[in-house]
């Protein structure tokens, strides 16, 4: 079966990553599909903007005072040393209708001998005679668009006398009438000014005080109030070579000629289509997505799965090979010595060596066959647990004393060092004996002739610790978890030189936990080994300590 998984996960998968494939252009194809319409769109609306933008252009340009060629109002005025503009308002005096007519007249304003505008002086001599708001509006006019050094101090009076309108008119003029003056060659068409884009059309002769000037940025914020759009477009004006280019525009068209190279340009970012294409293939790809985790899972539980029995069929295998081995060296043993003993081949002195042989030999069968049993009850939920006060300073001492022949057959100390330990916690006292005279025996296996075990017992907090310490070859971190699962015996190298059916260690953990405690591991290869069971004072709650 092992050979045989790559085919059956290639034939699980390849139609899955098929219909992946196929669902990707189906996508590709849905998006293509939308981007097309929403050009179609957007070239229609370019289209209809070209044909009416223009118109309203024309009624967005702003018209603005500049000063006449002539007339720079310095401040003192120049005279002029013409004395007509002040002899016709000489011969008005105070007569209302002839400065009427000179505040009116829409030809170029005269001036007067010390050079200011015989209108605007019309205008003020008019407004001090008859205070009215006729007389205010027309003296503002005159004096905005007939700009001089008495524009300023006339907007501020007509403020004080509670008309703002041509103060505010005024101020608002003042940058176009900067951007005029930074550019004296531009007789009409597009500059780029600070980063922004303006139109400049210089005074004309019927009017030579008024210019006129355009922003272009202003012009694009007032589109959206005078052209209806749907919501994924966005309509821009620009002028090729001055305005920021856009990377890929949906439509573009010319807007007339009277404006030069300005074009109106139709985008939008495709949030929207990005939007219905994303959710479709989010459910598209998702319903795939799940289609393939759920192969993919349904491959790993099956791999998981035959792996995991093949590897307990192994060590099954193993555990009854060596289970075989340990119980036929023991009843080998037994069988030669109560053999010779039953022919009587034997000296009486050399009789009592036997029967403590066979004597060993039989608690170590003993042993091995109660792990077993242990081991099997555990598996089924058949152990029973009997939780009373214990004695656990004798206990260990007890056991120390039982394992000290084995111990001393590889000419290795069992030392206890001093106990830090006074209480009577409730426990299981056989299954803590159990579990020390595992750890002590795997300690004897692997520790080197005539090496120390270290057994220590103390109390810290609410919980009991005891360490069995030794000078084995130690553990890599890579098996601290691996030595307690079933089975697991170390590496290769301590297999062939060790005896063991590769429970022990999985009983201690079980034994720990049953106590509601834990077994840890200090070890690091050639430092040797340092095993503690760490169990509370406390029996678990969920045993009954009768039981």
């Amino acid at each position: 079966m092992k050979d045989r998984f790559p085919l059956l996960a290639a034939a699980v998968l390849t139609p899955v990553v098929v219909l992946a494939g196929f669902a990707w252009r189906g996508v590709e194809t849905q998006r293509r599909a939308i981007w097309a319409d929403r050009r179609e769109d957007a070239a229609r609306l370019a289209t209809a903007w070209a044909e009416q933008g223009r118109f309203l252009m024309d009624g967005s340009v702003i018209d603005v005072s500049i000063e006449h060629p002539l007339n720079e109002y310095p401040d003192p005025p120049i005279p002029i040393g013409d004395a007509s503009g002040s002899q016709a308002l000489e011969a008005a005096k105070n007569n209302e209708l002839a400065l009427s007519i000179l505040r009116d007249a829409r030809t170029e304003p005269g001036l007067s001998e010390a050079g200011l505008p015989v209108n605007v002086l019309a205008g003020a001599r008019l407004l001090e005679m008859y205070d009215t708001p006729d007389n205010r509006g027309r003296l503002g006019y005159e004096a905005v668009h007939s700009p001089s050094v008495l524009t300023p101090v006339i907007v501020d009076n007509l403020r004080k006398r509670g008309d703002s309108t041509w103060e505010a008119q005024w101020q608002a003029q003042e940058p176009a009438r900067q951007l005029v003056r930074r550019h004296p060659d531009v007789e009409a068409g597009w500059v780029l000014d600070n980063g922004a884009v303006w139109w400049i059309d210089r005074p004309r002769p019927v009017l030579p005080g008024t210019g006129r000037v355009l922003s272009l940025a202003e012009m694009n914020d007032s589109l959206w109030q005078h052209i209806p759009l749907p919501p994924w477009a966005h309509l821009r004006l620009m002028v090729k070579g001055l305005s920021s280019p856009v990377d890929e525009p949906l439509a573009e068209q010319a807007v007339g000629d009277r404006y030069g190279p300005l074009m109106a340009q139709v985008t939008g970012d495709g949030r929207d289509i990005e939007a219905i294409v994303r959710s479709q293939g989010t459910w598209t790809f998702s319903m795939v997505g799940m289609a393939f985790m759920t192969a993919v899972a349904g491959l790993y539980f099956i791999r998981r799965t035959l792996t995991r029995e093949r590897r307990l069929n192994e060590l099954k295998s193993h555990f009854v090979a060596s289970v075989s081995h340990e119980l036929r060296a023991p009843v080998g043993s037994i069988r030669l010595m109560a053999d010779a003993l039953d022919e009587g081949k034997v000296s009486p002195e050399t009789a009592a060596d036997f029967h403590r042989l066979i004597s060993r030999e039989g608690k170590r069968l003993s042993n091995l066959i109660e792990n077993v049993l242990d081991f099997a009850r555990i598996e089924q939920g058949r152990r029973r647990w009997h939780f009373e006060a214990a004695d656990l300073s004798s206990l260990v001492t007890d056991t120390m004393k039982l394992m000290e022949p084995l111990a001393a057959e590889k000419g290795i100390n069992l030392i206890r060092t001093p106990a830090d330990y006074e209480a009577e916690p409730e426990v299981d006292s056989s299954a803590i004996q159990q579990a020390l005279v595992n750890l002590l025996d795997n300690a004897i296996k692997f520790s080197p002739p005539k090496t120390t075990i270290k057994v220590n017992l103390r109390s810290r907090g609410k919980q009991w610790t005891l360490g069995v310490k030794d000078q084995g070859p130690g553990i890599p971190a890579s098996e601290h978890t691996k030595i307690f699962e079933r089975f697991y015996r170390p590496g290769d190298e301590l297999r062939r030189e060790t005896q063991g059916t590769g429970i022990g260690l999985s009983l201690v953990k079980a034994i720990a936990e049953a106590h509601g405690g834990k077994v840890m591991l200090e070890s690091n290869p050639g430092t040797g080994s340092k095993f503690m069971l760490v169990i509370p004072f406390e029996p678990r709650m969920d045993t009954d300590p009768h039981e």
